[in-house]
């Protein structure tokens, strides 16, 4: 029988996961092995289950494993092992397994073995398999043929089903190809007569192509794509001058149709701009017609600048007081500057003129200086002199911030809080603490000292012990000390 000398490393049978590891195997650096002897013009039927056929004790085992993922991955390695010295036997056994997920897993692996060696015995092969599901097999063995000789991969698809397989083909191919010779690639896309099949090489080419030169890309995706490949060819080409030339990204924004594609396009430019240039990002946002793009575009630039220089980002937001972005912007600006230069924040938030923007701001500094210093962020809160809900707000996210980091030290610090405050900050960490451990939190909730901030951090409490194990959140109440009323009161309160 035939021996494989080597073969591609991991035997995992998920179908991506296959896909994955054959293309990176695909390499001319990493050649793999395969058969020694396996007929070029032997049909699958040839090689049908015979009574003297042994199944590895391996292999049988990997079968009767119960966890599917456990099961998947010992068949794979045990298939993968048998393959080495027998890959007729292999081949006659997976196509006696019954037709299901499991039998197309391994049609995957097996084929990508054995057309690392032989790719047209795996075309053969597969072409008699009588299941779907092969398109991530089709896609990785024509990467392969490709990056070896172009003319051999186009030559062979149509030796691949119609469909999604083929295209999945024509992708791997062109992709390969494209980035040797997109002249010649793009050429022999758009002369199939097949009009799907030609876009799809067509998108695949350029996609390739703006790699390499994006404005090419583009003005050929205009003149031979429209609609979502058309986006999809200019999104690749923007992504790659966004790192090397913001401003020619940024020219290519206008070109996308409005949507959900353009105002990601929008923000991301505007942030590079904002790192390369903050002025003239601004101007660029400022020419920008109204709408969307705009308003979620300038958030994005005076964080970029903020980070920088966050007294010049303030002033030049000062001058856009009627910007829809305005409002976000002045909360991302408030988030970065309070992370690093809290007291110049606050002093730069409390001169704001809106008494709307100024609370936002006061509260995003609260929460942003929290996730460095929460104490000293959690008891500026606590006595910030504002409207008492901005102090609430402030307060919550500080304590919010500090329970991720010291919990006995939150705790502590909340129960020594007055009434006024003690009730929101319990509240704001009391379901942290029961998402962990929901009997101690509720100890903890019946020490405090005031009557509202023990019932605020109880219900709280409780609620989230009930969301997560109602069983067992209704036992502790229903033998709890807890007044008849609170008690009644916890019991009808609405799931969340």
């Amino acid at each position: 029988m035939a021996t494989v000398r080597s073969l591609p490393s991991g035997a995992a049978l998920g179908a991506l996961a296959l896909a994955v590891g054959l293309v990176a195997g695909c390499r001319r650096d990493s050649p793999a092995a395969a058969p020694k002897e396996v007929p070029t013009q032997q049909s699958v039927a040839a090689v049908a289950p015979k009574a003297s056929i042994v199944v590895p004790a391996a292999v049988a085992a990997a079968r009767a494993e119960r966890d599917p993922r456990l099961r998947s991955r010992r068949l794979g390695q045990a298939l993968e092992e048998w393959f080495r010295s027998e890959p007729e036997a292999v081949l006659a056994y997976v196509r006696a397994l019954p037709r299901g997920s499991e039998q197309t897993e391994a049609w995957l692996l097996v084929l990508g073995w054995l057309g690392r060696s032989d790719p047209d015995r795996a075309l053969a092969v597969a072409a008699e398999v009588e299941t779907r599901g092969l398109s991530p097999f089709y896609a990785a063995l024509f990467a392969q043929l490709a990056a070896q000789d172009s003319a051999g991969a186009v030559a062979r698809l149509s030796r691949v089903p119609a469909g999604p397989e083929r295209a999945q083909a024509i992708r791997a191919t062109m992709d390969a190809w494209a980035r040797r010779d997109p002249s010649a690639a793009l050429a022999w896309a758009r002369a199939l007569s097949n009009d799907s099949e030609s876009g799809v090489a067509v998108e695949t080419g350029l996609v390739a192509l703006a790699a390499a030169d994006p404005d090419r890309a583009v003005a050929q995706a205009r003149e031979w794509l429209g609609g979502p490949a058309f986006e999809r060819v200019v999104g690749q080409a923007f992504q790659v001058l966004l790192t090397a030339d913001a401003s020619r990204a940024a020219a290519l924004v206008a070109s996308l149709p409005a949507g959900e594609t353009r105002t990601l396009a929008t923000v991301q430019a505007a942030r590079a701009l904002a790192i390369q240039d903050p002025a003239r990002a601004v101007a660029w946002i400022s020419a920008l017609p109204a709408g969307d793009d705009t308003k979620a575009a300038l958030p994005a630039l005076i964080e970029a600048w903020g980070r920088r220089d966050p007294a010049a980002a303030a002033a030049q937001l000062a001058t856009l007081p009627d910007h829809p972005g305005r409002a976000a912007a002045g909360d991302r600006l408030a988030q970065v500057w309070g992370a690093t230069e809290p007291a110049a924040a606050i002093a730069w938030a409390g001169r704001l003129p809106d008494a709307t923007a100024r609370d936002s701001a006061l509260v995003a500094i609260a929460s942003a200086w929290a996730q460095r210093e929460p104490r000293a962020a959690a008891t500026w809160a606590a006595g910030l002199e504002a409207d008492a809900e901005v102090r609430n707000r402030a307060l919550a996210g500080a304590v919010d911030y500090w329970l991720l980091q010291d919990r006995a030290g939150v705790q502590e610090f909340v129960a020594g809080l007055p009434a006024a405050t003690q009730t929101v900050a319990a509240a704001a960490i009391a379901p942290g603490l029961a998402q962990r451990d929901p009997p101690a939190a509720l100890t903890w909730a019946q020490s405090l000292s005031s009557t509202a901030g023990r019932e605020a951090a109880v219900v709280a409490a409780y609620a989230r012990w009930r969301d997560n194990a109602p069983a067992a959140a209704a036992a502790w109440l229903a033998q709890s000390g807890l007044p008849a009323e609170l008690k009644e009161r916890l019991r009808a309160a609405p799931a969340r």
